[in-house]
């Protein structure tokens, strides 16, 4: 009737494979043309196709910058958790409240890792490992054995997820080889699936890539696919994608740093 309106959102622009180069991209208007996926985008946000219809697209930062501020109309800003928040949140996430209050004054105290959880999923992921150092260490009291850095978190992490009751005493740091003691050919497997994900720019992955890599389907079935690999089923296909960015990098760490 003339008066409906379309709004394409882009989700996740940082995560687009292809680089968007929108001084040397072919203008197109036609939008049953077949032109290469970058180009469509970049005609897309242009208004070339489509041009009555409201563009939307989210990103982290950097990759945003790649978009010529000319053809920006509103930009907004997420900013996260402010202090109090974060302490609110960590109250929720956590029955007991000594167990809170601790996790957040070790947050409180390194910078790092407080710039880190104003993002309300690292808040979760770096609060449920310190959480499960401090249960599982009997000398967590001691500041200076507490996970500071991503590494050491993340390492927890994976450790507290693939061994929900291990009720162990660490006497030195974990390490990444304790950490993947069990499960080892199904981390070894996704570590590499991660790595070779990264190089490719690739961050959605299909039943082929899976197979590729030597990754049982079945395998991921259990806490590991809903913590860190998750998979949308439609008609169409099957697409499988680690939980957050941040967990694929990490697994590719691992793999270049256990095959050299």
């Amino acid at each position: 009737n003339g008066s409906a309106k379309a709004v394409l959102v882009f989700d996740g622009l940082d995560e687009f494979r292809y680089p968007l180069e929108f001084s040397n991209s072919q203008i197109c208007t036609d939008p049953k043309k077949d032109i290469q996926i970058d180009n469509l985008i970049t005609n897309i946000i242009r208004g070339n196709i489509f041009p009555q219809a409201t563009v939307w697209i989210t990103s982290r930062p950097s990759a945003a910058s790649q978009i010529p501020a000319g053809l920006v109309d509103r930009m907004t800003e997420l900013r996260g958790f402010e202090e109090g928040e974060m302490k609110d949140f960590l109250g929720t996430v956590f029955e007991e409240r000594s167990i809170a209050t601790r996790v957040f004054s070790h947050i409180k105290a390194h910078q790092s890792l407080k710039i880190m959880c104003s993002v309300p999923s690292f808040s979760l992921m770096i609060g449920l490992s310190i959480a499960y150092y401090l249960r599982t260490n009997i000398d967590g009291h001691k500041a200076g054995n507490f996970p500071q850095t991503m590494t050491e978190i993340y390492t927890y992490f994976f450790k507290m997820i693939l061994n929900g009751d291990w009720q162990e005493k660490e006497q030195e740091p974990l390490k990444i080889e304790q950490a993947f003691s069990n499960n080892k050919k199904l981390i070894a497997s996704l570590s590499r699936l991660a790595f070779y994900g990264l190089i490719k720019r690739k961050f959605v992955f299909y039943e082929q890539d899976m197979k590729a890599h030597g990754i049982d389907l079945s395998s991921l079935q259990g806490s590991l696919c809903t913590k860190i690999f998750a998979k949308d089923e439609s008609n169409i296909c099957t697409v499988y994608y680690f939980t957050h960015n941040t967990l694929q990098e990490y697994l590719a760490a691992t793999y270049y740093y256990t095959a050299a």
